[in-house]
């Protein structure tokens, strides 16, 4: 998530985005071990309710239909989503991991906490990482109608709580209680 932010971060100060993964697809480079030495590996996050929204929110737009996941309701997408993420906890397959919460996706890789860039507070995070830096950091934000605020309902956010329930706490952000009240 933020990979195009942090893009251009990465050019404003002179250096490159490496996107290191032993998932590889169109969106990576393979970067050797030895090469890899010398690379500071760090990963973004972003908050699991905003970020379920984009998805769902990218999908629709997309039209993209994958593994029988509804796109008529953000809560029969989220179920969906949860069930896939439940039935496959380990998949190399971008139609898949690309579901998965920021710490399940992260699971395999030992990215040390301070080495971890929250979206929402992606220019302190950098700066606590070293990059200290008066340049504006340039964050990409969907242009949809709602926001995770206007649609949030007590069954979605239920549903985004067990799906990202490690984020919540590894990565510093609040979670909701679902209530009607």
């Amino acid at each position: 998530t933020g990979s195009q932010s942090l893009d251009k971060f990465w050019k404003l100060h002179g250096g490159q985005h490496l996107r290191y993964s032993s998932k590889l697809d169109k969106h990576r480079r393979h970067i050797t071990e030895e090469k890899l030495q010398k690379y500071r590996l760090c990963a973004s996050v972003r908050n699991p309710y905003t970020r379920a929204y984009s998805l769902w929110n990218m999908d629709r737009i997309k039209n993209l239909k994958r593994h029988n996941i509804r796109l008529t309701n953000f809560t029969h997408y989220m179920e969906d989503v949860l069930n896939l993420c439940t039935k496959y906890p380990s998949s190399d397959e971008l139609a898949i991991y690309r579901y998965y919460s920021c710490s399940q996706y992260l699971l395999p890789f030992a990215i040390a906490d301070n080495n971890i860039i929250r979206m929402e507070h992606m220019k302190q995070d950098l700066q606590n990482m070293g990059f200290a830096s008066n340049k504006i950091v340039i964050t990409n934000k969907g242009n949809y109608k709602k926001t995770w605020e206007d649609i949030k309902h007590v069954d979605t956010i239920a549903l985004i709580n067990i799906w990202a329930g490690d984020d919540f706490k590894k990565y510093g952000y609040k979670e909701s209680t679902p209530s009607l009240g």
